[in-house]
């Protein structure tokens, strides 16, 4: 019997084994079949999320997120009862040019958008601004890099979109297609960060403040831009390229001085002061193909648009003499913002 027990238990230990290796067996292909599952999810949830942005106007990161900031802050603003008598309005050169915290009562707003020129700044007055603010005061914000027309045609499917899915208003009145834009905008990490997963020496700049001017821009409580840069002037490699390109084949006139004469009249009734912000005349205005002249032509352009839509004009293009006041050649840091935002706000007193 002892004999028969033995052989018995052997047998059974043996169907045990062969059972537990058989399951273990069974499981790796299962685990497998998770792990390709949960990255094939991933894979089309970063296509998915990349063919939204593609349709709309946003087309990466940053632009979506600077919408629904301004959206929100707006939105806190109306909550809490604080009346937004002053817009400054224009670029991220306006942005990092006027200080609405130095306005008091804090019923100043910094209504900026990054990268753009006077035709998306028409659509962004438009189907934006005026949709969520209505200001007593509008001071807008130019450089000569709004003014390039040479841009037009590199833009213009950028303008076709703005026009027919009418993204600019979708953000403003905040509906279901545009949360989806914006969500698709950040899926996953992979589209999130994509920029620095690629370059992680990025990191550090992203850290030390030493990147280009376009990482990180968000609105402070104002609307202000948060990262001012205070460190002496400097323009990253990137900063280099993408100005060259936006400055390239300059010229003066045609569709971008046609859509500033249109921003100026943008806001109906209220007062409206046109600004020729500074850019830095040692490193930003050598950039431009003729140099100096080119600036000139912008100003002067500028202001003839003013006259002719009946509103105000400052020029303070003189301020661009002064190196320790930009963080790059066309982003003024805090000590440049104070001083521009002053020359401002004495102006509006007059």
């Amino acid at each position: 019997m002892s004999t028969i027990t033995e052989e018995t238990v052997a047998k059974k230990t043996e169907a045990s084994m062969a059972e537990e290796v058989a399951r273990s067996r069974g499981s790796r292909p299962r685990w497998r079949t998770l792990i390709w599952v949960a990255l094939a999810t991933i894979l089309l949830l970063e296509l998915g999320g990349r063919f939204v942005v593609s349709q709309s106007t946003f087309e990466d990161d940053l632009l979506p997120r600077i919408l629904e900031e301004h959206r929100a802050k707006i939105n806190e603003r109306t909550e809490a009862g604080t009346p937004t008598d002053l817009m400054f309005f224009g670029t991220s050169s306006s942005g990092a040019a006027f200080d609405p915290a130095m306005v008091p009562g804090g019923t100043a707003y910094d209504m900026w958008w990054a990268g753009s020129d006077a035709v998306i700044l028409n659509h962004f007055a438009t189907d934006f601004a005026n949709e969520l603010v209505d200001p007593e005061t509008v001071v807008i914000g130019i450089t000569s890099r709004e003014l390039n027309d040479s841009r037009v045609a590199a833009l213009e499917s950028t303008f076709d979109q703005s026009s027919s899915t009418l993204a600019w208003r979708r953000v403003a009145n905040a509906t279901l297609l545009t949360d989806i834009e914006i969500a698709a905008s950040s899926v996953s990490h992979l589209v999130k960060y994509r920029t620095h997963l690629r370059k992680p020496t990025s990191w550090i700049s992203w850290i030390t403040g030493t990147g280009s001017a376009e990482e990180g821009l968000s609105a402070g409580e104002f609307g202000e831009l948060t990262r001012y840069r205070d460190s002496e002037l400097a323009m990253t490699a990137t900063d280099l390229a993408r100005e060259r390109q936006a400055l390239a084949n300059y010229s003066v006139g045609g569709a971008e001085i046609d859509a500033l004469g249109e921003l100026l009249t943008a806001f109906g009734d209220k007062r409206v002061v046109l600004v020729f912000l500074p850019v830095s005349q040692s490193t930003y205005v050598p950039l431009h193909p003729n140099g100096i002249a080119d600036v000139e032509a912008a100003r002067l352009a500028a202001q003839e648009a003013a006259a002719g839509a009946g509103v105000e004009f400052l020029d303070l293009s003189k301020l661009g003499s002064n190196d320790d006041l930009f963080g790059d050649g066309n982003h003024l840091n805090q000590r440049g913002s104070a001083i521009v935002t002053t020359e401002v706000l004495t102006f509006l007193q007059r």
